[in-house]
């Protein structure tokens, strides 16, 4: 299964690219479904999602729903975070993405439709929000905690400067960097690998009721939620409708950080590696709900981020549908040499372009299909071994 994850994008209700106060920085807010049971999710994770955020950490807030005990609630708990989560955006699969909540028509999954704001390349989405969007608001974040009693008190803070409007509101969450707990089932990470065998230094293994999956135990979970204490859009009425440029607003949240948010749980959440993270999101249907803007900051003052390890990421996408030229676009965290093939729907090569050199700088390069007949083909980018496939659609 696929993963997504949404990237919000603010639309003003005129032409954005007007000129605007630089008193704005632009966060982007990844969002993603729980990435625990799903075989495909690990190595969509560790090849996409969790560089991507590594490399742009400064400029993207990431918040993944996860289920208990790594996160907040379980499959039956409809109302929980987790659950509610997918069924609100109407997300169908495991590990999907979300980025500023944004509907982008040509980059979700074909298997999905025109039915969520979930992406299927992230790299781009993340392009598209970091480079191009209107950004009417900071997003600050102050708060206090109470180590003793565990009680957190959190201001979060919405400076317009420049003209917005909607049902904008509050979001707020608390995230743990990394979540890592004991062996066993509970903690570990589904993956699509035999048992026996080592992957990335995970011992893969199987727990009996499974039906035979494969697990990898002891998993470092990355932003699962511990608290939210905002719901996914926040309280209404806080954000005048037509705030004025130059005004702010400001929510408060207090409550009591758990030490556990369910009973399976076999560690306490740790409130040095807790993230807040912050955001004014305009409320509304499909295509009309947004993040305009986000922030991020420590719960606890002098905590440092858990550095991550990156492994060579490889962002790969394709022009869909196509004519007669196909352009591929490419780029990884190392450097290295890759290989394009294009494949019919049965699979048989039909061309191959050797020693393509890649970089973390964008590339692109071009296909001639100008001879293939209408139909789906599939392109693939082989790098370190691995295989970066696509789908597309030749029509005339």
């Amino acid at each position: 299964m696929k993963k997504l994850v949404f990237i919000s994008l603010f639309i003003p209700a005129f032409n954005a690219v007007q000129a605007q106060s630089p008193c704005a920085t632009k966060m982007v807010l990844m969002e993603e479904a729980c990435a625990k049971n799903c075989g495909p999710c690990y190595f969509h994770c560790r090849d996409y999602i969790n560089p991507l955020y590594a490399s742009h950490i400064n400029q993207m807030a990431m918040v993944v729903y996860n289920q208990a005990p790594i996160g907040v609630g379980t499959w039956t708990e409809l109302t929980k975070p987790y659950y509610a989560f997918g069924d609100i955006f109407n997300l169908q699969y495991q590990s999907m993405v979300m980025m500023d909540r944004t509907f982008f028509p040509n980059n979700y999954l074909l298997q999905q439709g025109p039915t969520s704001e979930g992406v299927e390349t992230e790299s781009t989405a993340f392009n598209d929000q970091i480079n191009s969007t209107y950004v009417p608001v900071s997003v600050n974040i102050s708060n206090t905690y109470n180590a003793q009693t565990r009680a957190v008190n959190i201001n979060v803070t919405a400076n317009f400067c420049d003209t917005a409007s909607g049902d904008l509101r509050f979001y707020l969450v608390l995230t743990q960097d990394t979540v890592k707990g004991p062996a066993g089932q509970p903690y570990s990470q589904n993956v699509n690998a035999s048992a026996g065998t080592t992957l990335d230094g995970y011992p893969v293994v199987q727990y009996p009721g499974w039906g035979g999956a494969s697990w990898i135990p002891s998993y470092s979970f990355i932003n699962p939620v511990k608290y939210q204490p905002s719901g996914f859009f926040g309280n209404a009425g806080i954000i005048a409708a037509h705030p004025i440029q130059g005004s702010s607003y400001t929510e408060n949240f207090s409550f009591t950080l758990p030490l556990k948010n369910d009973p399976s749980e076999a560690i306490d959440i740790d409130a040095n590696r807790i993230q807040i993270v912050a955001a004014v999101v305009r409320n509304g249907p499909f295509k009309q709900r947004q993040v305009i803007n986000a922030n991020k900051k420590y719960l606890v003052t002098g905590a440092n981020s858990i550095a991550q390890t990156v492994k060579n990421s490889v962002q790969f996408s394709a022009t869909n549908p196509v004519s007669s030229s196909l352009l591929v676009n490419y780029s990884a965290t190392n450097k290295g040499e890759a290989e394009l093939y294009l494949y019919n729907a049965s699979g048989e090569i039909i061309k191959v372009i050797r020693n393509i050199e890649y970089s973390p700088s964008n590339s692109s390069k071009t296909i001639d299909v100008s001879g293939l007949a209408e139909g789906i083909y599939f392109v693939s980018l082989r790098a370190d071994g691995v295989f970066h496939t696509r789908k597309i659609i030749v029509v005339r």
